[in-house]
């Protein structure tokens, strides 16, 4: 009789226990979501950040200072192409025009020979100083900046970045002055790599890589175009390095990055030359190819 006691006193005490390791163990799922372990939250907070609106300001700023300099920018392969498909697509319906109606067609022979004449009217005039526009801005850059660095000093830029900032951005403003164009566009590509450190602040998969590599193959270019082949060399390399660390993050762009591995490798060639137009026309694609894939990762983000 004992023993038939003892054993259900101690299945009285067992019962309350098993209940609440039970509970315990169906409550894990939620006591992980408030303590931030819910796989579906983090995967959430894995998200890229949006790239605000003063940093895309600085970078666009700064690719149409290169522009106007008719230097090596990331958009400038893709603009000639659109335009080229333009020009072609405009001729192909100027011969359809001039297929279907005669008339039409003396109509837009005039047209066209005024629009040359206007051409050349405006080819005749002195071209208008694109050191105005360099000037304007690179005040526009320093407005940017005063307004933006508040906010990136909550994000947590450091005291050396922000210094590093301002200094190039002083010294492009001093080559500016001189109207050197060389000088000038690597003072302009220094601060490009600032910008690439502050792209670092933010949650943005890849793309603060993409924009190094930008900077990179810049200064292949422009270092080239100055024949100082010591340091272009050097900067193919920090480009191969850099390149070999971006493609580590990147998940389902397999046919941007292999075009991009592809020129890469195409310029390494052809630094062993030392030809200037062909790392330039190299490096111009490589630009061309970095920007493609920016646009792959942002439409895959969205």
């Amino acid at each position: 009789m004992g023993n038939i006691f003892s054993k259900q006193r101690s299945q009285k005490y067992l019962i309350p226990i098993i209940i609440s390791l039970a509970l315990l163990l169906s409550g894990c799922g939620l006591v992980g979501k408030l303590l931030g372990n819910n796989p579906e939250q983090n995967k959430q907070e894995e998200k890229n950040e949006k790239v605000p609106k003063p940093l895309e300001q600085l970078d666009l700023t700064l690719e149409n200072l290169f522009s106007t300099l008719g230097g090596p920018t990331a958009k400038t392969s893709s603009d000639q192409q659109q335009a080229n498909s333009q020009n072609q697509g405009n001729k192909q319906n100027q011969k359809q025009q001039e297929s279907q109606n005669a008339s039409t067609q003396t109509v837009d022979d005039n047209k066209s020979q005024q629009n040359q004449n206007g051409q050349q009217a405006e080819q005749s005039a002195p071209p208008s100083d694109p050191w105005q526009q360099v000037s304007a801005d690179i005040r526009k850059l320093h407005s940017a900046w005063n307004d933006y660095m508040p906010e990136i000093t909550k994000k947590g830029a450091s005291k050396e970045l922000l210094d590093k900032f301002s200094n190039d951005l002083n010294t492009l403003t001093k080559a500016a002055e001189t109207k050197d164009k060389g000088q000038t566009m690597l003072a302009a590509n220094n601060l490009y790599a600032d910008v690439a450190d502050i792209y670092a602040l933010y949650k943005i998969k890849s793309v603060p890589g993409l924009k190094l590599l930008v900077f990179h193959t810049r200064n292949v270019i422009l270092n080239s175009a100055d024949a100082n082949w010591t340091k272009a060399t050097a900067a193919r390399d920090q480009l191969k390095e850099a390149w070999s660390l971006v493609k580590t993050t990147l998940e389902g762009q397999k046919e941007e990055e292999i075009k991009l591995d592809l020129s890469i490798n195409e310029l390494d060639k052809v630094i062993g030359e030392k030809n200037n137009d062909l790392v330039e026309i190299k490096g111009i694609l490589i630009l061309s190819n970095i920007e493609s894939l920016l646009e792959s990762l942002k439409e895959s983000s969205s």
